[in-house]
C-alpha cells in the first residue's frame, strides 16, 4: 500500500468555526481530542491527522452496523449477547465524543 503524505484541504469560511476550535490549543475541542488520541497534538497537521483518522474510524463502524443491520433484515443470524454487549458499548463511545 502506497503512503500518503502531503494532501490540501479547502476549507471554506464556514468551516472554520467547526474545525477552528480543535487547533486551538487552549480549547476544550484540543484537550479533548488529546485525551481521545492519547498524545501531545503539537501542529495544525497533526491536530487535522487525529480528526480524520478519527473520522475514518467513525465510517468504518458505520459499514460495519449497516452489514449487521443488513444482515439482521435477512436474517442471516441472530442477536448474541456479546455483540448486543459491544455494540452498546461502541455506540456509548460514539455518543460521548460527540
Amino acid at each position: 500500500m502506497s503512503t500518503l503524505n502531503r494532501k490540501t484541504i479547502n476549507f471554506d469560511h464556514a468551516d472554520t468555526p467547526v474545525v477552528g476550535p480543535f487547533l486551538d490549543e487552549n480549547s476544550a475541542e484540543h484537550a479533548a481530542l488529546e485525551r481521545i488520541v492519547g498524545d501531545r497534538l503539537a501542529s495544525d497537521s497533526a491536530e487535522l491527522r487525529a480528526l480524520v483518522l478519527l473520522g475514518v474510524g467513525r465510517v468504518r463502524e458505520a459499514l460495519l452496523e449497516d452489514a449487521y443491520n443488513e444482515a439482521m433484515d435477512a436474517g442471516d443470524f441472530d442477536e448474541t449477547r456479546t455483540w448486543v454487549e459491544q455494540t452498546t458499548g461502541a455506540r456509548q463511545r460514539r455518543r460521548a465524543s460527540t
